[in-house]
């Protein structure tokens, strides 16, 4: 099936480079990933000779039954290997074969339980197989499988390592491993739904149509989500294998037939927003492809930005440039600053997010309404005096649009205060009777979002029915990505799951709150004098009502004096004309 061939492909990879191979399979039941990872296990020690196998399972049993896939492929093995021995006594020279077996060119396999002492730890091993690794009993923080990888000579050229496991909850080695992109082990996974066996089919186009009709909203949120994938048949599989062998218990299917590598770890919580229609919304956003990657340079005094492409180097995602007419409105979730993570820079801390959202509006030549959609974003993790630059280029850019920024401890207010200071309009909430008594560094505590238990929920709540109803457009696929791993907790809490991120869904969740506070966009500016001639542009003068009366009444008086003169009137009140025009007028 899927999941084996992936397993040959990354094997003959690796060999033909001769490196090690690493992998782990996030496996469904019975589907062969413990069949073909023992297989694969059998193959290499018999052509590679003189290796040292160790295969671990979470409770005896499990390590009983897997090794005796082990036995069967050396017992029924009448491969002519090219060794010598005689067809068919490839097995065993010495071990008791229950414990561990000994192949004709000297490899050898054995077996331990992931729940017996120092399993694992007497000697290096060149090749293992941890069936199950996510089933291996914890005690506090003592995970068996830390043990055991320590034995696993890993960076030799012939090392051979396999980590099979269905999910358990969001944690341990193989969970934390599993999410971690930047080590050496190959991830594979295949869903319930890309396999071959994995349908029943109808017996007529009648009992079909009767299913389609009968489809709960599960049902039909796991086939919008993964839309051109699943059919009818799968989903009639699906429903016959949670009634029969999961006792009715969708969670249970979830977590042995996985429809992605994600929320099968999550069994006690549930996903905040829709599934399936998110999927729906970012296949949308991926197939605009309308996302530039560039920078904001400031200019005239700071006065405008410039929008300049950069693919390499830019840090602003733009999906949208503005337009006249359209509001606009920044929201800003704030990290320390790189300087100041926990763990250093080594360490996975959350991120400043950015985001510019525009209000929706109605489309006059479409005939259609626009939903509101974040059109802009920045994620990073420099320091609060650097990531203001970028908030004030992308408040310019979109005419000086108003700022919401989370107050997330000193970091979130001297981002407020350096915005102050460089007079871009702020969020304040609602204001002190007291204010004025204030010192100013207590008047800037009056700025910015404050997010309490209770504005939390409010403004996670608030997206809930938009996205549920595809009436908003988050863009940015990382958002997404995001907002897919945001999961209810068995305490009710609304969280990231562990390991995850919830940076871009704070920052939407708050721009989207918020959206009342946009400004319009437009193009017309108008010149204010503020008391000093000087500061006005040059050619510009300030000029008051009583004496633009006095201009205006010499203008009229010069008029009757010249009006006299014949012809005049055209001279001195229309611009230039050719002769043909003066004699027509004439």
């Amino acid at each position: 099936n899927k999941l084996q061939r992936d397993v040959f492909s990354y094997y003959r990879k690796c060999r033909a480079q001769n490196k090690p191979c690493l992998f782990m399979i996030l496996k469904p039941r019975q589907k062969g990933a413990s069949t073909i990872a023992q297989g694969l296990m059998y193959y290499h020690l018999r052509m590679n000779g003189g290796l040292k196998a160790l295969l671990m399972g979470d409770i005896d049993s499990t390590s009983e039954t897997v090794f005796d896939l082990f036995r069967t492929y050396a017992q029924e093995d009448l491969y002519p290997w090219g060794d010598g021995k005689v067809i068919g006594q490839n097995y065993a020279l010495e071990g008791d074969q229950v414990k561990e077996a000994t192949l004709t060119n000297g490899s050898k396999m054995k077996r331990a339980t992931a729940g017996s002492k120092n399993a694992g730890r007497s000697n290096t091993v060149q090749c293992a197989h941890f069936d199950e690794e996510c089933f291996y009993v914890r005690t506090g923080d003592r995970d068996p499988m830390l043990g055991a990888l320590q034995s696993f000579a890993s960076t030799q050229p012939l090392a051979l390592g396999m980590r099979t496991s269905t999910a358990n909850g969001p944690a341990g080695a193989f969970f934390d491993d599993w999410r971690n992109d930047r080590n050496d082990w190959e991830k594979i996974f295949a869903a319930w739904f890309e396999f071959d066996d994995s349908m029943i089919y109808f017996s007529g186009e009648d009992e079909k149509r009767a299913f389609a009709e009968s489809m709960d909203e599960k049902e039909v949120e796991e086939m919008e989500r993964f839309k051109g994938q699943i059919s009818l048949e799968h989903m009639n599989w699906r429903r016959y294998t949670i009634e029969n062998l999961c006792k009715g218990d969708p969670i249970r299917f979830q977590q042995e037939y996985p429809s992605d590598d994600i929320s099968c770890f999550m069994l006690s919580s549930r996903p905040r927003f829709a599934l399936g229609e998110l999927a729906k919304l970012k296949r949308a956003a991926e197939s605009r492809l309308d996302m530039e990657v560039g920078t904001l340079v400031t200019q005239d005094g700071a006065q405008r930005a410039q929008w300049l492409r950069d693919p390499k180097a830019g840090d602003i995602r733009m999906f949208e440039h503005v337009r006249t007419g359209c509001h606009y409105v920044i929201s800003v979730d704030t990290c320390s600053g790189e300087d100041q993570q926990m763990g250093g820079k080594s360490a996975d801390p959350d991120k400043h997010d950015v985001q510019v959202w525009r209000r929706g509006y109605l489309d006059v030549n479409e005939q259609c309404w626009v939903f509101p959609r974040m059109v802009a974003r920045h994620s990073s993790r420099v320091d609060s005096d650097m990531l203001v630059e970028v908030i004030v280029a992308m408040s310019l850019y979109y005419g000086k649009c108003p700022v919401v920024p989370e107050v997330n401890g000193e970091a979130g207010l001297h981002v407020i205060k350096l915005l102050l200071e460089k007079t871009i309009p702020v969020f304040k909430r609602k204001a002190d009777v007291n204010i004025m008594k204030k010192t100013a560094e207590e008047r800037v505590e009056a700025y910015g979002w404050r997010t309490t238990v209770t504005t939390r929920k409010w403004i996670i709540d608030n997206l809930v029915k938009p996205i549920r109803e595809g009436e908003i457009e988050l863009s940015d696929p990382d958002v997404y990505h995001q907002f897919e791993r945001f999961m209810v907790n068995d305490k009710g809490k609304a969280e990231a799951m562990q390991g995850e991120k919830d940076d871009a869904v704070i920052s939407a969740a708050i721009g989207f709150y918020n959206l009342g506070l946009a400004k319009e966009y437009s193009q017309l500016k108008r010149v204010r004098a503020r008391g000093n001639q000087n500061r006005l542009p040059d050619g510009f003068t300030i000029v008051t009502r009583r004496k633009a009366r006095e201009a205006d009444d010499a203008r009229r008086a010069e008029a009757r004096d010249v009006a006299t003169t014949p012809n005049c009137i055209s001279q001195l009140y229309e611009p230039a004309r050719d002769s043909r025009e003066a004699n027509a007028t004439d």
